[in-house]
């Protein structure tokens, strides 16, 4: 390298002087980043599973079910319509996956046979908790 070109080679100082860096007005006090243990933790995602209430999965099934909609029904005929239900859907996802299916399809009839089923799985709920299959009590 010549003389000549070393001159026009810029110094390190020179070069960290021309970055400009964004400043902040001296009236604005200077942020500190909190450390990452004084954030409040995240909540987890409840899982499907816990998420709904024994009468709601109840009511779910019962749409699925064969029992005509507006039908007066006894206790013993809604626990039959809901065996029935699960075990031709292949289980509680099953039910589910065919009432999303449903809503998708018939909306305008699938909102009101859902109430039904909700007041009906209400009106013959069991007694106990042991009347659950399956719970968790």
């Amino acid at each position: 390298m010549t003389a000549e070109n070393a001159s026009l080679r810029p110094t390190r100082t020179a070069v960290k002087a021309d970055i400009r860096r964004p400043t902040r007005p001296p009236s604005q006090p200077r942020r500190i980043a909190k450390p990452r243990t004084a954030q409040r933790p995240r909540k987890r995602a409840s899982s499907p599973a816990t998420a709904f209430s024994p009468q709601t999965v109840r009511a779910e099934v019962l749409f699925t079910s064969d029992l005509p909609t507006g039908a007066p029904a006894d206790r013993a005929s809604v626990e039959t319509a809901i065996r029935e239900a699960v075990r031709a859907n292949g289980g509680i996802r099953g039910c589910v996956a065919r009432l999303a299916w449903d809503y998708g399809d018939h909306p305008e009839t699938a909102a009101p046979r859902m109430a039904w089923a909700l007041r009906l799985a209400e009106q013959t709920k069991p007694r106990s908790a042991a009347g659950y299959e399956g719970s968790a009590r």
